[in-house]
C-alpha cells in the first residue's frame, strides 16, 4: 500500500486554502440557504465523538 507523506508546508498551504475556501462559503450561507450557519470546528476527537462514530458505523449508513 501507498503510504502519503504530508509535509509541514503542505499541511500550511492546505490549511490556507480550506480556510479561504470556508470564509467564502460563511460570508454568504445565510444569504443562500436561508439561516445562519452552526459552529463548525476542527479538532480531536473526544471519547463520546468516537463511541458516536462506532454507532453510527454499527448502523450499516458508512
Amino acid at each position: 500500500m501507498d503510504q502519503l507523506s504530508y509535509s509541514a508546508a503542505w499541511l500550511s498551504r492546505w490549511r490556507d486554502e480550506i480556510t479561504g475556501a470556508v470564509n467564502f462559503m460563511m460570508s454568504t450561507f445565510e444569504e443562500t440557504y436561508g439561516y445562519e450557519p452552526g459552529t463548525n470546528e476542527v479538532r480531536v476527537a473526544s471519547g463520546e465523538d468516537l463511541r458516536a462514530a462506532r454507532d453510527y458505523g454499527a448502523t450499516g449508513f458508512l
